[in-house]
């Protein structure tokens, strides 16, 4: 046997754990894979979500009528946005990064100051109107503030020169229909849809006896002449529920014992939408006709006589 050749081949034997780390590799990086898989498109979806809200944002922001402005508690403009700066009193390069007293009259900057601390410190909303010179105008304008963060605040500036405008008309023209009122030879009143009085004028209460207070609601009919009452309510509820024109005489009955006649008409009042808010009315003293006519009557009836 010692010069023949050996035929074994030698055989390698790979171990288990081998395999199994194999497949635990295997199944670590295609988990990874997964994982940065999802990952990518939940950042994908996050960020179209991201850029649909901030375009829904900025729409929303581009399309507000208002100025927007952000200040921090020192009163230093921070950032500030606007549909058209020709709605500011002051070009935004000249005030942005200043504070408030150096770009605004010292009346309105303190204002301004102490209604920014109190939004910080309150944490509640501040409003404050003012008015400004814009182009040689008197502008009237409403500011809202609201805190921000411990530091900073939103403040929303609208101008309400309009508004202010129609207000002041409204008022005007209240004040002059009540001097109007106060003066009126005849008595006037106001109800409600259900025909309860909420208004009457001095002449009203002159006429029928009784004080304002004693006459709203339904409370003026106590006064009326009791032959006259019943048949003075009905028809004026009639009237009421159908929206219609009301004109009566009928007779006062004070307490002092003596008797005045009037002839009263109401008519319907509208809203702007053309809807029937209540009525308007007035009462007039006819009293010397109504002797005039007592007296024609018994002259007549004298006459007749013979």
């Amino acid at each position: 046997y010692l010069g023949e050749k050996s035929t074994q081949s030698i055989v390698e034997i790979i171990p288990g754990w081998i395999y199994s780390l194999f497949i635990f590799t295997a199944v670590i990086i295609f988990f990874l894979i997964a994982v940065s898989l999802t990952a990518r498109k939940q950042v994908r979806e996050q960020t179209l979500e991201l850029r649909t809200s901030e375009a829904r944002n900025r729409a929303l922001l581009e399309n507000i009528p208002d100025n927007i402005f952000r200040v921090n508690r020192e009163g230093v403009f921070l950032d500030f946005h606007s549909s058209g700066e020709k709605t500011i009193f002051i070009s935004s390069e000249l005030f942005l990064g200043k504070r408030v007293d150096e770009v605004i009259e010292p009346g309105l900057a303190k204002s301004m100051r102490d209604h920014l601390e109190r939004a910080i410190d309150d944490r509640q909303i501040q409003v404050h109107e003012y008015q400004i010179m814009l182009d040689g105008k008197l502008h009237d304008h409403e500011a809202r503030y609201t805190a921000s963060s411990e530091d900073e605040v939103i403040v929303i500036v609208r101008d309400i020169t309009d508004r202010k405008k129609t207000e002041r008309e409204l008022k005007e023209s209240e004040e002059r229909y009540q001097t109007l009122a106060n003066v009126a030879p005849v008595g006037i009143f106001r109800t409600d849809m259900e025909g309860n009085t909420t208004y009457v004028n001095p002449t009203w209460c002159h006429i029928s006896g009784l004080s304002k207070d004693e006459a709203l609601g339904n409370g003026w009919l106590k006064v009326v002449h009791p032959d006259d009452r019943q048949v003075l309510a009905e028809n004026w509820q009639k009237s009421a529920q159908r929206h219609a024109i009301s004109i009566a005489d009928y007779r006062f009955l004070r307490d002092d014992g003596s008797v005045v006649w009037v002839m009263g008409q109401a008519v319907p009042e509208f809203n702007s939408d053309n809807q029937v808010v209540g009525y308007i009315g007035t009462i007039t003293d006819i009293t010397e006709r109504k002797k005039v006519e007592e007296l024609q009557a018994a002259v007549y009836k004298a006459e007749s006589a013979d």
